[in-house]
């Protein structure tokens, strides 16, 4: 912690709208961002020092005052999904011709308006993908696609497919 100095007289200035003080070197603060807040008519102003890994963030938390009713989230009623609109056309492709880049490529249409979702997950190379476990899961990408970006994608998938072939 830094030793208390004496009072040091800055200058104030104005920035746009904003009011701003100068100051000294010898009081620099590290970082870019400041803590800033009134006890009385004092002015304090802190630096804002990030945490540097999961166990001081959480440790940050912990020192923030506890919950207020209004800060929880609310209940929300959860209705279940009606059969008429559960995914009756998804489509699953499993890839799995290079063993150690095998994965699963989901297609399902309707899950939001107007859109189709592609939903990707890398599997381990260890892991039967026929009936891969979460744990197999390596890594998972999830995409809603206009029906344009759909189009776009096949023609790109196409123009690949040729390319393969011809190189055969």
């Amino acid at each position: 912690m830094p030793t208390p100095t004496r009072p040091t007289e800055a200058k104030l200035f104005r920035s746009n709208r904003s009011q701003a003080v100068w100051i000294p070197a010898e009081f620099e603060l590290l970082g870019d961002r400041v803590m800033i807040h009134r006890e009385g008519n004092r002015l304090i102003i802190e630096p804002v020092i990030r945490p540097k890994n999961l166990v001081e963030l959480l440790t940050e938390w912990r020192k923030g005052a506890a919950l207020a009713p209004e800060d929880l989230f609310p209940t929300i009623e959860d209705t279940p999904a009606q059969p008429e609109f559960m995914f009756q056309s998804k489509t699953r492709l499993l890839c799995n011709e290079i063993s150690y880049r095998k994965g699963v490529i989901e297609i399902t249409p309707g899950i939001h308006d107007g859109c189709i979702n592609l939903e990707t997950w890398g599997i381990h190379p260890e892991i039967d993908i026929e009936r891969f476990p979460d744990d197999g899961i390596t890594g998972n990408t999830e995409l809603e696609m206009s029906i344009e970006m759909a189009e776009a994608l096949i023609e790109a998938l196409q123009a690949a497919i040729c390319a393969v072939q011809s190189s055969r």
